[in-house]
């Protein structure tokens, strides 16, 4: 049985440095399906209860909507002779498993957001006494080479409980993160690398909870998201208009 890998991208002409692209792994799934090991070993394949014949499509992808992906999924099947109503109904069981916002600030403006009394910091120690749930926090100001670059790599990671003390509408675990590229140091100032990021990441490891891909979901998913980008921005002062 076959399995089938597709890459997908922008056309180059419009995403000249290529941004823009994911990857589809679609792989077959029924009941009472057996698998090969490479020593010749025979095992059945656990397939969910429920499911009679389905497929299972794992994908990874940048700078793309999440709502784009199913709708793209299908253009790409289309494209090389799959039905694509193969995908048009994801099963319950269908979820995220990693999602984040990224934007690169520079390195003169950014200061302000891995400060040992910035927003960063300040959300690694909400519930500084609770002994409850998970709560990481790093701070590291030299790179891998041991040259001093402040902020090089800064990240506060919350649990549900301690991410609604700073969203209570917010449920999803994350990961905020001030980071430069391991070579930035040896980077001109006219080039991106130079620049750190702030990235927000969807952490599913960090809860007992699913997120699935409906709709609902995935609008939950990208406001969290945004917000929490936002929010930092506007805690360190810096301008958010869009000049």
């Amino acid at each position: 049985m076959r399995e089938f890998r597709l890459k997908v991208a922008r056309n180059g002409e419009e995403d000249p440095i290529g941004e823009q692209s994911f990857n589809v792994h679609i792989a077959p799934r029924w009941q009472g399906m057996k698998v090969e090991k490479s020593d010749g070993t025979v095992l059945d394949y656990s397939v969910p209860d429920g499911i009679h014949e389905a497929i299972n499509v794992k994908l990874q992808g940048s700078n793309i909507s999440f709502h784009r992906y199913l709708p793209l999924i299908q253009s790409a099947a289309l494209a090389v002779g799959i039905r694509g109503d193969y995908f048009e109904e994801p099963h319950e069981y269908s979820n995220v498993q990693d999602a984040s916002r990224e934007l690169r600030v520079h390195k003169d403006a950014s200061g302000p957001i891995h400060a040992r009394d910035g927003p960063i910091a300040s959300m690694g120690h909400l519930l500084e006494s609770d002994r409850q749930g998970y709560r990481k926090t790093v701070q590291n100001d030299d790179d891998n080479n041991g040259r001093n670059r402040p902020g090089f790599y800064h990240t506060a990671t919350l649990g549900p409980r301690r991410i609604r003390e700073a969203f209570p509408d917010h449920s999803l675990p994350k990961e905020i993160k001030h980071y430069y590229a391991k070579n930035a140091v040896s980077q001109g100032d006219d080039s991106p690398l130079a620049h750190p990021k702030l990235c927000v990441s969807y952490q599913v490891k960090r809860w007992d909870g699913k997120l699935g891909v409906t709709p609902d979901e995935l609008n939950q998913l990208e406001r969290e998201l945004d917000q929490t980008v936002l929010s930092i921005l506007a805690d360190a002062g810096l301008d958010l208009a869009p000049s």
